[in-house]
């Protein structure tokens, strides 16, 4: 989901509690089985609503998302969940904001409300201590407080204790809510919550049979360890004094998100799969090369992959009815399709490894070897990281670049195709394009000071002129380097844990005109070109015609960087 829609962090917040609560027992090692509750929701916020037209409406939208997160239709599936708010003590107390915030505990405009929803209002002293929430950033007591509350931790403090105060007064759900069910190494999982109104017994059904299964009424997890890889569907159905509840859910236990890459030695190949198997079976071209792969395996080294060409591959448990992970790749490097520079990044790399790119040559458009530009710290210079990032439908080959965060910049020189081609005359029009992945961890490997996106940039040989993209900690940007001096814009926000494609055309300007640099912010994985264009940078104007390397810095994680004269040839799609 695009992260500038509306509604974007409605459903992160909903897929992080789905998230936790499918790996509760990994995040928390002690976990025993004995069930998961929402007990209830802490809101505080409210800084940018006071600007735009957002302001006034905020009461609505408030009194709206309180309903839908607890809501089974939209939200977490938790009628009445407790919800706390605390006001947005840093701006003025007649803030439609703050005033928005205060309604939502006014018994007679939200009757709904009452007994499930409290408000601290951080404009006034709280409880019989007279806790207070307003301090300057030398920890005395102020009313003049700004944005972040003035940086203070101890107002977060106090906001927290006073919000944990008010959580017990409110009253617990009555009803039972939220079955999930996912799939763990030990088997499916099953979570449901109960209110103060006690089951009286309970049964769970597995594809309409019964399992035998003893269950308390209290009980609110259950681990089904017999069922057989694939898709299951569920039954919960809660003996109420009111009378039965019945709730359904299900989940696929198949094989998924199957990548594979080129390793010094073969083809490795990885997967994710939560459920109880007895092996896992691979094939290669519809042949079988591995039948009795280890249940806990995720991972295999096909040792006998051809050296190049495309292949096919399949993974699949070797019990129960399911669906196989399949993966086309390119074993050596893809055609460029178009592209005059083609960066894949497909050199050989091991897990956890990495190689460092200085002197290695290949890249489709230059020549030589890439030169790090310092003497010192080798150890920090970019790097080829095993598994290559994938989009959409966008040709993937080979491994993945990576920069580190205090590696000095490095370049490959272009070998003159953009100026054979005409691509760097006044008036002539670009495309670039590359992938990036801001995660932290990338492939289930976590690399110290490689996080982030870097920068990929077009230089002249002096490194004083040259333009390109930088990803920083929340938004990527455009760079324009004039007289060695980047100057930046944002473009938006990257996706949350998943690749990014970036996108531009750029039209050198002539007879005086400055350049145009446009990105395309939004290219789904359909690679289809969107309608709506990004911000351009300020007017600027660089002599391309001197452009002759292609440069790696900043920090982070990129893929697949293409260059060429059409939308076309930088996704892979030109003839």
């Amino acid at each position: 989901m695009d992260p500038d829609a509306p509604g974007y962090f409605f459903h992160q917040t909903l897929n992080l509690v789905e998230q936790v609560t499918e790996k509760i027992d990994i995040l928390f090692p002690d976990y025993k089985g004995q069930g998961v509750e929402v007990a209830g929701i802490c809101w505080h916020q409210g800084w940018n609503d006071q600007y735009g037209d957002l302001a006034p409406e905020y009461e609505t939208n408030l009194a709206a998302f309180i309903r839908d997160i607890r809501s089974a239709e939209h939200g977490l599936g938790i009628p009445d969940l407790p919800f706390v708010i605390a006001t947005s003590g840093m701006m003025p107390a007649d803030s439609p904001v703050v005033k928005g915030q205060l309604a939502m505990a006014d018994a007679q405009k939200y009757p709904d409300f009452v007994g499930n929803v409290a408000v601290v209002d951080t404009h006034q002293a709280y409880g019989p201590d007279k806790m207070t929430f307003k301090f300057d950033k030398d920890g005395q007591p102020t009313e003049a407080v700004s944005y972040h509350w003035n940086n203070n931790a101890r107002s977060y403090t106090n906001i927290g204790i006073a919000m944990a105060g008010e959580m017990p007064k409110l009253n617990r759900p009555k009803s039972p809510a939220r079955f999930m069910v996912n799939g763990t190494e030990k088997g499916v999982q099953l979570h449901w919550q109960i209110g103060t109104e006690k089951p009286k017994g309970v049964e769970i059904l597995r594809n309409g049979k019964k399992l035998d299964a003893k269950i308390s009424p209290t009980q609110t997890a259950y681990v089904d360890t017999s069922a057989l890889p694939g898709a299951n569907s569920y039954e919960l159905i809660l003996d109420m004094p009111s009378g039965k509840v019945k709730f359904n859910d299900a989940c696929d236990t198949s094989v998924t998100n199957l990548t594979a890459y080129r390793s010094l030695d073969g083809v490795v190949l990885s997967w994710e799969a939560r459920g109880n198997y007895d092996a896992f079976r691979i094939t290669r071209d519809g042949k079988v090369i591995a039948d009795e792969v280890a249940a806990d395996a995720r991972s295999y080294k096909d040792k006998s992959a051809p050296a190049k060409g495309k292949v096919s591959y399949a993974i699949e448990p070797t019990a129960g009815k399911v669906t196989p992970a399949t993966l086309a790749m390119n074993i050596a490097s893809a055609d460029p399709a178009g592209a005059l520079i083609y960066e894949p990044f497909d050199y050989p790399a091991n897990p956890g490894e990495p190689l460092d790119l200085t002197g290695k040559e290949g890249a489709h458009g230059t020549k030589g070897g890439y030169i790090y530009m310092s003497d010192k710290n080798p150890e920090r210079a970019p790097a080829a990281l095993a598994k290559g990032l994938s989009y959409g439908e966008l040709p993937v080959t080979g491994n993945h670049g990576s920069t580190n965060r205090w590696s000095a910049d490095t370049y490959i020189e272009l070998d003159g195709s953009l100026q054979k081609a005409g691509l760097l005359k006044d008036g002539a029009t670009l495309w670039i394009s590359y992938l990036f992945d801001s995660a932290p961890e990338v492939h289930g490997q976590t690399y110290e000071h490689r996080s982030g996106g870097g920068m990929i940039t077009l230089r002249t040989a002096d490194m004083k002129e040259g333009l390109g993209f930088k990803v920083r900690a929340r938004q990527y940007e455009t760079v324009v380097v004039e007289d060695g001096k980047e100057k930046r814009v944002r473009v938006t926000s990257p996706n949350a844990n998943t690749p990014t494609l970036v996108v531009a055309r750029i039209i050198w300007g002539k007879d005086g005109e400055n350049d145009s640099f446009v990105p395309f912010p939004r290219i789904g994985p359909d690679l289809v070109l969107p309608e709506k264009e990004g911000r351009e940078p300020k007017p600027f104007n660089i002599d391309q015609s001197k452009i002759s390397r292609l440069v790696l810095g900043g920090e982070g994680q990129f893929d697949e960087i293409r260059i060429g004269p059409t939308f076309e040839s930088v996704i892979g799609a030109a003839e």
